[in-house]
């Protein structure tokens, strides 16, 4: 059962060289330390490969196993693991400090429609030249927005001056329905 590793980090069977080795059975059991030769012969005896676990280690540690069954389970685990990953959509809003009240109310009925579909929105008011010296008005632009959308959005965090932008970000209420 020479198999040629898809994986150049895992040794396999003729591929192990190494004087000695410890070597672990197909159920889990210490067969001991024995050449590499003997090593793979048992595994070629049970119809099985010789993979190399943990070639640090002193002696390399190696098991007999199906490989191609193994490296197939590790597949499912991991397509299983990305299964149950959540992805945070952030959808981005940018607003100025002399926004028009109509626009802003614009602005913020996409935001509400946004977190309703339980994606996080993201504030973030651009100062451009004489307003860089307040920014707090932009922090207070911000908290207009969200005393809009409080009853369902929370807070992340403070609306914060970064750069050029004062930036907040909301999330969905748990308590949104669909």
């Amino acid at each position: 059962m020479n198999k040629p590793s898809d994986n150049t980090q895992t040794l396999l069977n003729n591929a192990i060289r190494f004087a000695e080795i410890r070597l672990i059975g197909e159920e889990g059991e210490q067969l001991g330390i024995c050449s590499s030769a003997d090593a793979q012969k048992q595994a070629d005896a049970a119809g099985m490969d010789l993979v190399c676990i943990s070639p640090a280690a002193n002696p390399p540690v190696c098991k007999i196993m199906d490989y191609n069954k193994f490296r197939y389970q590790q597949e499912k685990k991991a397509k299983e693991a990305k299964k149950k990953q959540v992805v945070i959509d952030i959808k981005e809003i940018k607003l100025t400090i002399k926004i028009a009240d109509h626009d802003l109310e614009y602005k913020v009925k996409h935001a509400q429609e946004f977190l309703e579909a339980k994606k996080h929105v993201k504030f973030r008011v651009f100062l451009s030249g004489r307003e860089m010296a307040n920014p707090g008005a932009g922090i207070a632009m911000l908290n207009r927005v969200y005393e809009m959308l409080a009853d369902i959005a929370d807070r992340d965090k403070e609306p914060i001056f970064e750069g050029r932008f004062v930036n907040m970000t909301l999330l969905p209420n748990k308590k949104v329905k669909k």
